[in-house]
């Protein structure tokens, strides 16, 4: 987990040195082993299949991946542009108007 963890923070760093962002294919990594895990981590946590201190081990991990993620969205696009990336209505929009 760890050697995961440190890759990932160099790609990060790797990306801004040579200022890249994340392929789609990256993205889309990602976000699969994140819900794969998420899913598991909820599975096992119904079951009872952990104690209480892993559950909130694996809560307080989940929870710092998300700020993490929104941290990351606001550093590198700025808070009206992260909101942008999420705010389809307003493409919707302003693809009719034309």
């Amino acid at each position: 987990m760890v050697a995961i963890a440190a890759g990932f923070t160099c790609h990060l760093i790797a990306n801004y040195v040579f200022e890249q962002s994340f392929t789609k294919g990256e993205i889309a990594l990602g976000l699969g082993v994140f819900t794969a895990a998420t899913i598991v981590f909820i599975l096992n946590w119904l079951t009872g299949g952990v104690s209480e201190t892993s559950f909130l081990i694996g809560f307080a991990t989940l929870l710092l991946i998300v700020v993490g993620f929104f941290i990351y969205l606001t550093t590198r696009y700025g808070v009206g542009g992260a909101f942008k990336k999420f705010d389809v209505a307003s493409k919707t929009q302003s693809r009719d108007q034309k």
